[in-house]
């Protein structure tokens, strides 16, 4: 937005320079605004950077000069604007460009101001929050990364400096925006281009409106989320998805993390065993709701249990729920899981963890393996009883361990490889390894606006699909099963979708797999919810002891129950009936589908839409491809993240 405001600017003093003669302004104004906008650029190429540089303070600085930089030689083009002589404001050659480039070079000087602004509340930001431990703020590629000092965190004088930062950026996007809305189409007659790039402008003013004051929001209730003034505790869970569940797998430890100004002060884990046993123990119990009558496990609700949806924020709640039933102390404004899947990928990053504990060094491809040994493998001591050196039981001991190891390694590294945690991490909230609900319901707002809440979602129009599978026999063969996908979607020329959905499970032999003597090791139970959009009708289904069509979330679900043998394959086919999925506007039908993805589990999918024969094909959102002819458009991909697909046909 920055620099196609300077471009327009550019543009408009070119075409004054070229009316004006030489000796009256010279090409010195539009060389001082070609100037400023190549710092204006170079200023957004920098922050557009800043992932890629561990969100460096020094790379922000470096943007906020360009922007200083770029606004001295605005102001210098505004100055000489105004030594044009007057009388040059009659002549016919110039006279009508004068008061519009006057306008357009104000404006280019106003955005340069709003990117200083921006850039300060970016640096204040994020020198406090961008390393949870507290070391320096500067990139450890930087020149001055040695001298940056240790950041203390979020203050309360930070967010009301950040505040004030982005009010003052709301002034300066009302008077840019009276600037624009004061051009009337007459003034830039002198030059189409430039009319053309304004109203790009206009169109992306609301945008940026939303976007600001989502930013003042967000500073609004950052305090309390990070416990700025006061500690802020957070519920964290360790999944095992190896023994998969809705949630993204067996919730097997907890803890609590505590933030006192943005700053990691304490997080350590334990077995979940020692919060649900000694409850159960006592005589405590928890009904499990109705919606789940379907898990045979147990009949004590817990908070090892809690996961058995695929929606997070259902699940964080009933966590919380148990967790305080069952007599958890810590005051907690949110949960946080994680999976092993992002530890595996964060050991790419920290290199190989020892536990002196155990003599045993841990890496991403023995991570699972030792854990599942230490925990149930021969020797092991009870969940039962407390292990006072590792704070947790004597049966996850190692897992307690190992994860005090995995957080020091972390905080050692943090300053030199935080671009390569930040990026794990964005990759993480995508994949859903990484999963967080906040109880303050502006902030839970806020991810699902931006979809990064692991939701169910339910489109208001369109198609939709999310197969969601849950181990109910308790034992690791997920690790092992491979799961495959075929969905062929008919549409006929009314716009409705007929799917044939086969979903194949293989648990093929292999030494590993059968060294998984854990739980039940040769028989495999899970309960598959498949979930469609609320009008579907079931055509035809096999494979499976069904159970039958209910609702949830807003969407229609198939489920039943899959049983697979050790070696064996068994494959689950699906067919169903979605009226209207397909919309049509004028002469153009628009189909639209929302695949989500189960955290903890990946699909290998293909994928394939036949339009009716009527139909040619005009776009199809990437990876889909259009079939030579229009008739039919196909994809093949690992389904790890949440995307939705359009494609848009005549016909």
């Amino acid at each position: 937005m920055i620099t196609l405001v300077a471009v327009i600017a550019v543009c408009a003093v070119s075409s004054l320079v070229t009316g004006i003669a030489a000796a009256t302004v010279g090409g010195g104004a539009y060389s001082q605004a070609r100037q400023g906008l190549n710092h204006l650029k170079t200023g957004e190429k920098l922050l557009a950077s800043l992932a890629g540089s561990g969100f460096s303070v020094a790379t922000v600085q470096r943007a906020r000069g360009e922007f200083v930089a770029g606004q001295q030689d605005f102001q210098h083009v505004n100055a000489t604007l105004k030594n044009i002589p007057t009388a040059l404001d009659s002549s016919p050659f110039v006279g009508g460009k004068l008061t519009a480039v006057r306008r357009l070079s104000a404006l280019a000087t106003n955005f340069a101001q709003i990117g200083v602004t921006g850039c300060d509340a970016a640096a204040t930001f994020i020198g406090a929050v961008s390393n949870p431990f507290g070391g320096s703020s500067g990139s450890s590629t930087s020149s001055n990364a040695s001298s940056t000092p240790p950041s203390k965190g979020l203050t309360a004088a930070d967010l009301t400096t950040i505040q004030a930062n982005l009010t003052q950026i709301s002034g300066l996007l009302d008077a840019s925006t009276r600037q624009i809305n004061g051009l009337q189409p007459g003034d830039l007659s002198f030059d189409p281009t430039i009319g053309a790039q304004l109203a790009k402008i206009k169109a992306q003013l609301p945008t940026i409106r939303q976007d600001l004051q989502e930013a003042q929001t967000i500073i609004g209730i950052a305090g309390p989320l990070l416990g700025v003034g006061q500690p802020t505790n957070y519920l964290v869970e360790l999944l095992d998805s190896t023994e998969l569940r809705p949630g993204g797998g067996f919730i097997g430890n907890i803890g609590t993390m505590t933030l006192q100004n943005s700053l990691l002060e304490s997080l350590h884990v334990k077995d979940v065993d020692l919060l649900d046993r000694p409850f159960e123990f006592a005589g405590g119990f928890i009904p499990f709701p109705t919606q789940y009558q379907w898990f045979p496990l147990v009949t004590n609700w817990s908070v090892r249990d809690s996961n058995l949806d695929a929606d997070f924020p259902t699940d964080a709640r009933n966590a919380e729920t148990n967790y305080r039933l069952e007599g958890g102390t810590d005051k907690v404004q949110g949960v946080i899981s994680i999976t092993p899947w992002v530890i595996q990928r964060a050991l790419a990053i920290t290199g190989p963890i020892y536990v002196p504990e155990f003599n045993e060094t841990v890496t991403p491809s023995n991570l699972v393996n030792l854990i599942h040994y230490h925990q149930l493998g021969p020797g092991h001591g009870s969940e039962y009883v407390p292990d006072p050196g590792s704070l947790s039981s004597q049966r996850k001991k190692f897992t307690a361990y190992l994860f005090v190891h995995f957080m020091a390694r972390v905080k050692s590294i943090m300053s030199a490889k935080r671009g390569q945690f930040i990026r794990l991490a964005v990759s993480a909230f995508a994949t859903k390894d990484v999963q967080v609900y906040f109880n303050n319901p502006v902030a839970e707002q806020i991810l699902q606006k931006h979809h990064a809440a692991s939701t169910i979602d339910a489109p208001p129009s369109g198609d939709s699909l999310l197969v969601v599978d849950a181990n109910v026999i308790a034992n690791k063969a997920n690790d092992f099963i491979t799961y495959s996908m075929t969905d062929k979607v008919t549409i006929d020329t009314n716009g409705n979708a007929v799917h044939k959905l086969t979903l194949a499970y293989n648990w093929p032999t292999s030494a590993a797999s059968a060294a998984n003597d854990y739980g039940s090791k040769y028989f495999y139970r899970d309960y598959v919810r498949v979930y469609v959009p609320p009008k579907a009708t079931l055509i035809s289904q096999s494979g499976w002891a069904y159970s039958g069509q209910g609702s949830g979330f807003n969407r229609a679900v198939f489920a039943g129950y899959l049983s697979l043998w050790y070696g064996g394959s068994q494959t689950i086919t699906l067919s169903w009936k979605v009226p209207s999925a397909a919309t049509k506007v004028g002469s153009s039908w628009t189909y639209q589908e929302l695949i989500q993805h189960q955290a903890g589990n990946v699909w290998a999918a293909a994928m394939g839409v036949s339009l009716p024969s009527c139909a040619q094909a005009t776009s199809v959102t990437a990876p889909w491809v259009a079939a030579t002819g229009g008739k039919s458009v196909t994809f093949k991909a690992q389904l790890s993240e949440d995307k939705t697909y359009t494609t848009t046909y005549t016909c």
